[in-house]
Order: C-alpha cells, then structure tokens, then sequence
C-alpha cells in the first residue's frame, strides 16, 4: 500500500507466520499455510525498513526473504544484565517453589493466552 501513494513501507516484525499459528496448532490447512508463507516472503522482500525485536528474529526473518540491508534490531525486551527476577515467597509457598507465568495476546479473539508453571527444586 505505501508503495502505491508514496510512503516507505516499515515493518515491525515480533512474531513470525504463519509458523506460530502452526505451532499451537490453530492452522493446518497446508495450503493456506503455503499461501501466508508466499504472501509474508513477499512484503518483506518489498519493505523499505524492516525491524526485529532480536538478533533470532533479524536471522528468521532473512531467511523468509528479507534483504539483509533492509534489517535493523531494535530490542524490545529488558536489559537481563540490569534486571533480574527474584525469587519471592508467597503467603503458603516454601521458598523452594518457583512460579513462572508467560503471558501474550496470540489472536484477536484471544486477548490474552496464559501458561503457569510450578517447578519444584
């Protein structure tokens, strides 16, 4: 579209596709899957500026076709070197516990997906 009236094209890429739609197996379809692939190889060989969240993503990403030149790693994440978890005792969990909880929003008619896991040292 940017192309169309002038405008250079970013893109943002945090997630690429359709692989993680395969992944937690909500497409299976191989021709739809097929098509999404020509269809995401096509717009980043197109984009003027295209943007990883990491280094995985930068090298995924050129993988699916976006010229190396075009690509720039901005992190999104927090600095670990800077800020780590701590361990924290709960009211009623020995200190041994360790709760780990990932959240994201995968689709638009999930606004939010959780995994929680209790690991026992």
């Amino acid at each position: 579209m940017g192309k169309r009236v002038g405008a250079p094209v970013l893109v943002i890429s945090q997630d690429v596709f359709p692989e993680i739609a395969t992944e937690l197996d909500r497409l299976r379809n191989p021709a739809v899957i097929g098509v999404l692939r020509g269809l995401v190889g096509a717009y980043l060989r197109r984009a003027d500026r295209i943007v990883a969240i990491g280094e995985t993503m930068r090298d995924r990403l050129e993988a699916k076709g976006a010229p190396p030149d075009r690509l720039r790693v901005i992190p999104n994440w927090v600095d670990t070197r800077a800020i780590a978890p701590l361990l924290r005792a709960y009211p009623g969990t020995p200190l041994e516990e360790l709760l780990i909880k990932w959240t994201s929003a995968c689709f638009a008619n999930e606004p939010q997906a959780s995994l929680c896991v209790r690991k026992s040292f």
